[in-house]
């Protein structure tokens, strides 16, 4: 059923397959040679079967298989230890065999227990590993006539045997082995059980949390090479649960330290599961409590170089987004400035180029807003320079009406000379009189035109030709000139230009002339 829901390929990459399908071969042969043979050996063979079937069930259990990897990293751990023990057992039961070879037996050394030969050495110093009846032993080792038979000088004949030598021999190995190196071994299952069995509370990391880590690793590890490129890196920190988490929405610069640290110490290269894993344990501890200083030096460098770098890139990244709004908003009012261009507003409208008024382009000539404020100076000089380039042009197109304006009045002055004459105005239309005739025939004579200065020269005669009267107001002769093709101007276009006209004085204005 495994095969059929992973594929054959799929089922082979986990071991615990391997294992229970090894198993479950050997349980089938088993079967097979009980129905047929059915002796001792075959059952001796179901046993065995029936034991390795037990560790299948403790690896899906979660207590039982953390029992058994506890074992199993005590034994790994420890292996040195034991050979040390072993060793130290060897040397000691070969010592035994010289001393103590030929002793009587008595209650205790018997042909079980005793140091005829190196095994039974080994094996009885063994038994004094465990504790049993060490001591009883020692007093059979100190043996003494009357209750043995010396024979002459020669040692391997006798039977006794050594009393110091019995003492210091039995007293060392059990203080050696008891007290040093049983200790070392408990020692080193206790760590690992820790290990296993830790709180999360009491713990640096616990085994829930190491689990956690792989299990994310395998969903991003799919070819399952424990290497995975740097890029993916971050894909694995953002599906890291429980005490690993990190969060990037709520702590996006220690995810960003993160992904930066991993690509400054492996160059943009594969990176590998301890890697990752070192980094995350670095980052969930107090790196002040849990490391040397040397180590603890070399810490925090690294931390300092890995936030400048992100300060630097965050700043430059900032900075780039900033250029890449202003720009795009001055490409949105470039092209506002050209569709207003098209449709210019009418003249008398304070605003240049359907540029806006001369009061915002003092304010915002590009239309930040006030974020972009510090670009104030800048556009100051912009603006003014729009305004020096825009009056100028005023004043040329004033300078060429007024010229045109001139020599309108000109025709319709020497017009005027033979009789009355509707002149445009806004005020009312009157007769010109015979002293403002004859005053115009003298101003506006060919002959002494030419010797009149171009301009307002002009106006200041026909002004005195005019002076104040005492008539009522409606019988003021307040005479406005206009150009007939300005007012066809205005015609079409509503908004008249302030500087397109030019006018003859009240005669208030010409009395202060």
């Amino acid at each position: 059923m495994k095969m059929i829901a992973f594929t054959p390929r799929g089922y082979w990459q986990s071991r615990r397959n391997r294992y229970d399908l090894f198993v479950t071969v050997l349980g089938v042969l088993w079967l097979i040679l009980h129905f047929t043979f059915s002796n001792k050996a075959s059952n001796a063979f179901g046993f065995i079967v029936v034991i390795l079937r037990f560790f299948t069930i403790t690896g899906k259990h979660a207590t039982l298989k953390m029992l058994m990897l506890t074992v199993a990293v005590s034994v790994y751990k420890s292996f040195f230890i034991i050979m040390g023990l072993f060793l130290l057992i060897l040397c000691y039961a070969l010592t035994g065999v010289i001393l103590f070879g030929s002793v009587k037996f008595g209650e205790n050394i018997s042909r079980h227990a005793n140091f005829r030969t190196a095994i039974t050495g080994v094996i009885t110093l063994f038994r004094i590993v465990t504790g049993e009846d060490w001591n009883k032993i020692m007093h059979d080792a100190m043996l003494s006539p009357p209750f043995c038979t010396p024979s002459g000088d020669n040692f391997w004949t006798t039977d006794c045997g050594n009393y110091y030598a019995s003492l210091a021999f039995f007293c060392s190995f059990y203080v050696c082995i008891t007290y040093i190196v049983l200790n070392l071994l408990v020692a080193i299952i206790m760590e690992n059980f820790s290990l296993f069995y830790s709180n999360e509370e009491d713990a640096l990391l616990s085994y829930a949390d190491i689990r956690n880590f792989q299990n994310t690793w395998n969903l991003v590890d799919i070819q399952q090479r424990g290497m995975i490129p740097v890029s993916r890196v971050k894909f694995v920190l953002r599906l890291l649960k429980g005490r690993l988490e990190v969060d990037p929405n709520k702590d996006r610069l220690l995810f960003k330290h993160m992904c930066h640290e991993m690509e400054r110490l492996h160059n943009s290269e594969d990176v590998t599961f301890h890697d990752v894993l070192n980094m995350l344990s670095y980052r969930s501890v107090d790196i002040r409590k849990s490391l040397q200083l040397e180590e603890l030096l070399a810490r925090e460098e690294l931390e300092f170089l890995i936030e400048e770098e992100v300060a630097k890139q965050t700043i430059r990244a900032w900075l780039d987004q900033c250029l890449r709004r202003i720009k795009k908003e001055r490409q949105q009012q470039s092209l506002l400035h050209s569709l207003r261009a098209t449709n210019e507003p009418p003249m008398g409208q304070s605003s240049f180029f359907g540029l806006g008024t001369i009061t915002d382009l003092n304010s915002d000539p590009y239309g930040l807003g006030g974020d972009q404020m510090q670009l104030k100076p800048l556009a100051e000089q912009l603006a003014h320079q729009q305004q020096q380039d825009a009056l100028a042009q005023a004043n040329q197109t004033d300078d060429e009406q007024t010229k045109r304006d001139d020599a309108a009045y000109q025709r319709l002055m020497i017009k005027s000379r033979y009789g009355d004459v509707k002149i445009p105005s806004f005020g009312p239309k009157f007769p010109m009189d015979n002293t403002a005739a004859d005053a115009n025939k003298s101003l506006w004579d060919p002959d002494e035109f030419g010797k009149r200065p171009h301009g307002s020269a002009h106006k200041a005669d026909v002004v005195a030709a005019h002076p104040p009267t005492s008539h009522p107001p409606h019988q003021h002769k307040r005479v406005e000139f206009r150009h007939v093709e300005e007012r066809s101007k205005q015609q079409q276009n509503p908004s008249p230009s302030p500087s397109s006209s030019s006018m003859i004085t009240s005669p208030n204005q010409q009395h202060q002339h």
